[in-house]
């Protein structure tokens, strides 16, 4: 486990299909308020991983599993955006 927030846990795994860590955000369907803000999720996902730019931590899957949505995302490691901010970035 990476961190955690309101709504999501962010974890440290491994994307086989190309053997790199990434950090896997996992949020539970019932942390939606309704079937719209899953979708609204998955939309904006999409959308993120579509952009490139030095200061967007690229997108690499968004998905669905069982009653979990997902985001596979770059691994930085070093610490949470909060602690970042506090190093002065």
């Amino acid at each position: 486990e990476l961190g955690r927030g309101g709504m999501a846990t962010v974890y440290l795994a491994t994307q086989e299909s190309f053997n790199r860590k990434v950090a896997l955000k996992i949020i539970a369907n019932k942390s939606f308020d309704s079937n719209e803000m899953a979708l609204r999720f998955s939309r904006e996902a999409k959308i993120v991983s579509q952009l490139s730019h030095p200061h967007i931590v690229p997108v690499y899957d968004v998905g669905e599993i069982g009653q979990y949505q997902y985001l596979a995302m770059d691994y930085l490691p070093g610490g949470d955006l909060s602690q970042k901010i506090k190093e002065g970035i």
